[in-house]
């Protein structure tokens, strides 16, 4: 059974950037969404309390602390440090009055104008990265989508190889308000103030108080999950509202591929780990092509022609069983794309097997969720004449 996990900010929140507080600059930025291990750690510790874990037993291991009746171990449930046990995530993902929303794709971008157009694929240059197919814009004068994020309805759109209607597309700035707020290291010994030890950090605020994070979780019965409860959420532990919801949300549905269409576009729904790369895993050279990459990908293969990988995302956490910082990784960031075409079989039986599909590591914990889009012929190399 999978059901939706939604967390709500009682107040602020501050999820903390990758950066330390006494790296200098002008303080600690916050990142948005949280990452999967904050929001992960979340829920275990949502169900801990419900079921009256001892915390410190459970982090030693101790297992028969917590056993749930005769044959179920809740290390084996919810599992301990990195290793997850039977849960199984999908997310984290934003909730708003407008339903759930996804990160924009990399491939929508804003005109001159403050009009929506699409990249499409040019054809091979040389260039620094090597020989390789570059998107290639429309006009002039484009901005990014970056922290734009659409509705479902917007993502559908996206993907069928439209443009979304520009009240589908949400700023980040709509969304969240950021707060500076100034601190001081005080020492424990003497609960004084150390002097010359300032920091700053941001704190997001909902602007209309409707944000939520949420994560579709599986691997658990649900009477084992409290319907709804308080915890201490992200950086500084502020409170949040945490409750369970009956139905999972859904990712768009994959669009039908009609006349027109030369390939796939894979988007990343969720940030996804690449060991620092940005082709999917697996994905090799094309022999006497280095235009071309070809890789499978449940079960499915592909050949990558072009790509557009937004700015990584570095993501470390807080280990609360080592009782120390998780180490900072580089992430494939949502939004991303690849343009790819189908060399075997149909468009159609290859985007039902892509749509939902991960990639990477820890795809447990939600991690590299991929949408399959159109890609269309106005956007191929060897459709624009």
């Amino acid at each position: 059974m999978t059901v939706t996990v939604r967390i709500c900010p009682n107040d602020t929140w501050h999820f903390t950037a990758s950066r330390a507080h006494d790296d200098g600059g002008v303080g600690v930025g916050s990142m948005f969404p949280p990452g999967a291990w904050t929001v992960a750690g979340a829920v275990r510790t949502a169900i801990g309390d419900h079921l009256g874990v001892e915390w410190g037993a459970l982090a030693r291991g101790d297992g028969r602390r917590h056993r749930l009746g005769d044959r179920l171990d809740l290390l084996d449930v919810i599992g301990v440090g990195d290793d997850l046990g039977q849960l199984r995530f999908s997310g984290p993902w934003v909730g708003s009055t407008r339903g759930r929303l996804f990160r924009a794709p990399s491939m929508l971008v804003e005109t001159s104008g403050r009009e929506l157009a699409r990249l499409r694929v040019g054809h091979p240059i040389e260039c620094d990265l090597g020989r390789v197919a570059l998107p290639v814009s429309p006009e002039s004068g484009i901005t990014t989508l970056h922290d734009h994020w659409l509705t479902a309805s917007g993502m559908a759109a996206a993907l069928s190889g439209d443009l979304p209607a520009a009240t589908e597309v949400i700023s980040q700035s709509s969304l969240m308000s950021k707060e500076g707020r100034l601190g001081i290291e005080l020492d424990r010994s003497t609960r004084t103030a150390v002097d010359g030890q300032l920091y700053q950090t941001t704190h997001l605020r909902p602007v209309d108080g409707s944000v939520s994070i949420e994560v579709d979780v599986s691997g658990i019965d649900r009477g084992m999950m409290p319907e709804a409860s308080a915890l201490r959420f992200g950086g500084e532990g502020r409170i949040a509202h945490i409750e369970v919801t009956g139905e999972a949300g859904a990712i768009p549905e994959v669009p039908v591929a009609g006349t027109g269409v030369r390939g796939l576009v894979l988007v990343l729904l969720t940030h996804a780990d690449l060991d620092g790369g940005w082709l999917p895993p697996g994905a090799q050279r094309i022999d006497g092509d280095d235009t071309r990459w070809r890789v499978v990908i449940n079960e499915t293969e592909v050949v990558i022609r072009s790509a557009i990988i937004g700015r990584a995302r570095r993501e470390g956490g807080w280990d609360l069983v080592q009782r120390a910082p998780r180490p900072v990784r580089s992430l494939v960031p949502a939004g991303s794309v690849w343009y790819c075409e189908v060399p075997a079989g149909d468009l159609a039986t290859a985007a039902s097997a892509l749509h939902g599909a991960s990639i990477g590591r820890d795809q447990a914990l939600g991690r590299g969720i991929l949408a399959a889009g159109l890609w269309v012929e106005r956007e191929h190399p060897e459709g624009q004449g």
